[in-house]
């Protein structure tokens, strides 16, 4: 890249490299990439679109541009990801908090509401970075919550990101597969467990599969697996009327309510879209019919 060349260019010259590298939000990237390369956020690149970055932000910015390059995820390189309106931080083999997520925070503060839950008490299973655990334990001062994962790190990241949003005192976390070990009774059980099929996990992109790491993506042959397991231990966790709400792959809808619908008979099941039509989680409120 030339010398002379200004923030702006600069942007615009690495937007259109990484386009061609196959990036479909280049864009966007870049402007963080630089944001943390000038350590300013967004807003503060956009005010210097006419400026010459300084060398050593030059230096910072390419070395980050060849890293993603490689396949480096982008909230690896700057070390964190909004969720929720919340930045968390986030490692290599730790799960990516992905805004499709943000569906099933809505779905457990929703049923908090409509129930009038007081102090509703909630198990994120497979919590990863702990994103969604925390930003119901945020949103909701009074709920009581529970956090599971079966990798060490990222019940150790998740810990962090509660302490940084000063949550660590309303939410247990306990290392566990899925529900192992969870004892009481619960008003919610949610999570974003793995689901893409085995087969297919080999297929998908390095960014995910040596980044992220295969734990926090094989579902087992049909990508529902860790699904069925949680709905077989979830019944005895929940309360009368509680409710289990799971992120599923946007083409496993039929399946995935097929095997909620036999685990828990007396339940309405119900499967969510996003704004896409695509099939994004299922939720099974208990109570609400009778059993067949």
């Amino acid at each position: 890249m030339s010398e002379a060349l200004t923030v702006g260019a600069l942007l615009r010259a690495a937007t259109a490299w990484l386009r061609e590298q196959g990036d479909e939000e280049a864009r966007i990237d870049v402007e963080l990439l630089l944001a943390r390369a000038m350590s300013v956020d967004r807003a503060g690149v956009f005010a210097r679109l006419g400026d010459a970055p300084a060398p050593h932000e030059r230096l910072r910015f390419e070395e980050a541009l060849e890293r993603h390059a490689r396949g480096e995820p982008i909230a690896y390189i700057i070390g964190e990801r909004e969720f929720f309106g919340l930045p968390f931080a986030v490692r290599p083999g730790v799960l990516i908090p992905r805004p499709e997520t943000e569906m099933i925070v809505e779905e457990v503060l929703g049923f908090i509401r409509e129930r009038g839950l007081a102090a509703p008490r909630i198990i994120d299973v497979g919590t990863g970075s702990g994103a969604i655990a925390i930003a119901v334990a945020k949103s909701v001062p009074t709920a009581r919550m529970h956090a599971t994962d079966i990798d060490a790190r990222a019940i150790d990241l998740a810990r962090e990101n509660a302490v940084r949003h000063n949550v660590r005192d309303r939410i247990e976390f306990q290392e566990a597969d899925l529900l192992d070990g969870v004892v009481g009774s619960w008003d919610v059980i949610a999570g974003n467990l793995p689901y893409i099929p085995t087969d297919s996990v080999a297929r998908l992109a390095p960014s995910l599969t040596l980044w992220e790491g295969r734990l926090a993506l094989d579902g087992g042959a049909n990508g529902l697996t860790p699904h069925r397991r949680l709905l077989a231990q979830a019944r005895a966790l929940l309360g009368t009327l509680g409710m289990v709400v799971l992120e599923i792959a946007d083409d496993r809808g039929e399946a995935a309510t097929s095997i909620f619908a036999t685990a828990l008979p007396d339940a309405e099941i119900s499967l969510l879209t996003d704004l896409f039509g695509r099939d994004r989680a299922v939720r099974a409120i208990l109570g609400s019919r009778e059993a067949p």
